[in-house]
């Protein structure tokens, strides 16, 4: 099954997986939440994913607010397509990539996930616990 992640913010990463391995992915950066959609519309499109997962906001205020609409746009391009859209916890992601270890830097992310940006490392991980736990719960 073909997951597609999303990490949110200004800077953002995608990922695509598919039988637990990353097929590809990319980092960018918009201006405008008319730019942000129209790049999901292009991604989610060019994709084809069968299930898209993003984390669930979890920071300080003006982070939260700001991801929830990023999220609220992915969710919104995922209905429109008819594409099941689902909201992971961090720290459960964490957690799953990095067994037993309390504190995670970006580079860790990094080292073990690939990707030329700490969003896109954070994307390729989303995508393969997408793929271990979506996928295998169906």
């Amino acid at each position: 099954m073909k997951i597609l992640a999303f990490d949110v913010g200004k800077k953002n990463g995608c990922a695509v997986s598919n039988n637990g391995k990353i097929l590809e992915s990319i980092h960018f950066v918009f201006r405008s939440h008319k730019q942000y959609y129209d790049a999901l519309c292009r991604i989610i499109d060019q994709c084809k994913p069968e299930v898209i997962v993003t984390a669930k906001p979890n920071r300080f205020y003006n982070t939260i607010f700001s991801h929830a609409q990023y999220i609220s746009l992915i969710q919104l391009v995922a209905e429109q397509r008819g594409i099941s859209a689902f909201l992971l916890l961090d720290s459960e992601i964490k957690s799953w990539a990095f067994p037993k270890q309390k504190k995670v830097t970006k580079q860790e992310v990094i080292d073990k996930y690939g990707g030329a940006t700490e969003d896109e490392a954070d994307a390729r991980m989303m995508a393969l616990f997408g793929d271990a736990k979506i996928v295998t719960k169906k």
